[in-house]
């Protein structure tokens, strides 16, 4: 769409943004950067500055992505209404068509399902968006500005798909005062009489456009010397990036801060000014290139001071191999629910957006396949017996959401550190089968998100590594927070199946609801006293869980590795 002027805050106006600004700019002016990541916490002007920016830019478009978006939407399809009307094939353009010369906003791309943000940002990088499918094959220019926001709060990206940013701003809270009431000042300034604020500042609009328009024609007059390769090559080294995509944004960033400056050569200087923005997400920090499981053990990427967790020291890690993911019991199995939960929950799915077909059971369908709908329907009028789907692909591998008790009690005959070593054999496991982990760590009267939901890896053990004991078991809390983490997994990923892990020793006196975003829930009983208050067992009673002691869940898995 194209904007209204009226309604957008001037980009020469924004106060406190400087790296935010810098980044933009050097993407409006070499849009095959990749885009622009911009992290940080509500209220900090992202949207705000991504409108501004496209202000600036010839066509003045900006287009937003919604989170609901279908593949079909974002690349486009066949136009079903000629289709129908006339039985011809014609494309009907996506959202990335109409970004083409302007902007594509996507607010918490992290949750976006990993597939979109792919295509996304492969388009972005080539400038160029092809169909193939449903018998169309097209393709047309989609040059854009990508900027892409997230709260790290709400989930990451994997590291696949962080790469694929050309440059990345971390925005923080401003508790400068000066800056703040400045902020504040402009925005109220431009409530009361935007027309009036705009001519203030529409000599500087006009200044950035015209520099934009001029660095874009001298971007090609522009080249790199052996000193600046060096410096590239040295600071990507240094900062230990995977491939070489890091090496090209940093050419291309310091090509185009260049080209906006009006220099007449690159220099170095150029390079140490955007390395921040083009390193900052590729960083591989605590890690050597050639990393050992055990040298990732002996060098974690963080002390607990960093992770911000209570435990006064680390707890020794136990070793437990060859973890398999138990099945669930057959009383775990989905069962119908009544006519009154099966009606709300189908009033649910039909106020999700379009773009998805809803069956009687719940779940999202497989997309319609239109070319075989189309060679059903013939000359007949389409009716419900003529529509063909696609075979329907995989869903994604699991989520295993592990939750951790590392209260006091834990500490009681080396249960933590079983816990941790029980916890490093699933995190493989889980790698194994390609599937994502998230990790909640509870105890002291806190409970703490310590690894969002994303891939495993081989190194997960620097994740457990650090983590110490102590305080009381907060339980409720514990599970509560790892819910939440359930619940942003639901929205990102309807179709993934999701498991809640417990791994306590059950001694407290609260009692925690079950998630209810939570497909399979697995307890691990850690209670080895003379004494057991058998809180574990009832638990998993009341939310119709599996139960398992943690003795026999690893004489289990050691059975099962001598093949027994």
């Amino acid at each position: 769409m194209t904007l209204n002027e009226s309604s957008v805050f001037p980009f020469a106006a924004l106060v406190g943004q400087q790296p935010l600004q810098e980044a933009l700019l050097l993407a409006a002016v070499d849009p095959a950067l990749g885009g622009v990541l911009v992290t940080g916490p509500r209220g900090t002007a992202k949207s705000t500055a991504a409108r501004a920016l496209a202000e600036l830019l010839p066509e003045g478009r900006f287009v937003t992505l919604p989170l609901g978006a279908s593949e079909e939407q974002l690349i486009g399809t066949l136009d079903i209404e000629s289709a129908l009307r006339d039985g011809g094939v014609k494309f009907s353009p996506g959202l990335l068509a109409k970004a083409h010369r302007g902007v594509l906003y996507v607010d918490e791309v992290n949750l976006l399902p990993n597939p979109l943000v792919d295509q996304l940002l492969d388009v972005a990088a080539s400038g160029v968006n092809t169909v193939e499918r449903d018998g169309i094959s097209h393709r047309h220019e989609a040059r854009f500005v990508l900027i892409g926001t997230m709260n790290p709060e709400e989930g990451e990206l994997r590291p696949q798909l962080l790469d694929r940013f050309g440059l990345a701003v971390e925005l923080g809270n401003c508790f400068e005062a000066s800056v703040r009431q400045d902020i504040v000042k402009a925005r109220l300034a431009f409530d009361t009489d935007s027309q009036a604020f705009r001519e203030r500042h529409a000599r500087e609009q006009a200044a950035l456009a015209q520099r934009i328009h001029d660095a874009r024609a001298q971007l090609a007059n522009l080249d790199f010397d052996d000193a600046v390769h060096a410096r590239v090559s040295e600071l990507c080294i240094a900062a230990q990036v995977d491939g070489l995509r890091a090496d090209l944004v940093m050419l291309r960033a310091a090509r185009a801060l260049a080209a906006f400056e009006s220099a007449h050569a690159i220099g170095v200087e150029h390079v140490e000014r955007i390395a921040q923005s083009v390193l900052k997400h590729r960083r591989r920090e605590g890690e050597k290139p050639q990393q050992s499981q055990s040298q990732a053990h002996a060098n974690p990427p963080a002390s607990d001071a960093d992770w911000g967790y209570l435990p006064p020291e680390p707890v020794e890690t136990a070793t437990v191999k060859n973890v398999r993911p138990l099945q669930p019991k057959k009383s775990l199995s989905h069962r119908r629910p009544g006519p009154e939960a099966e009606a709300g929950r189908l009033r649910w799915l039909e106020s999700q957006p379009a773009g998805r077909t809803i069956t009687r059971e719940g779940r999202a369908s497989r997309s319609i396949d239109w070319m075989q709908t189309l060679r059903a329907k013939r000359h007949a009028p389409l009716e419900a017996r003529h529509v063909r789907f696609r075979r329907k692909g995989g869903e994604g591998a699991a989520l295993y959401c592990f939750v951790l008790d590392c209260s006091g009690s834990m500490l009681a005959g080396k249960r933590l550190a079983l816990a941790k070593g029980l916890l490093v054999a699933l995190f493989d496991r889980a790698y194994r089968e390609r599937a994502e982990v998230a990790l909640v760590c509870f105890g002291g009267g806190r409970a703490e998100v310590r690894r969002q939901p994303g891939a495993a890896h081989w190194w997960n053990e620097h994740w457990v590594a650090p983590i110490g004991g102590g305080g009381g078991t907060p339980l409720a809390l514990g599970v509560r927070t790892a819910a939440n983490v359930l619940a942003r997994a639901s929205r990102k990923r309807p179709a993934q199946e999701r498991w809640l892990w417990l791994l306590t020793d059950g001694r407290t006196s609260d009692t925690p609801s079950r998630p209810v975003d939570a497909d399979r829930v697995v307890i691990v009983d850690f209670e080895r006293d003379a004494i057991r208050l058998g809180r574990c067992a009832s638990l998993a009673e009341a939310w119709d869980a599996q139960y398992s002691s943690a003795d026999d869940l690893v004489y289990g898995f050691s059975q099962y590795q001598r093949g027994v």
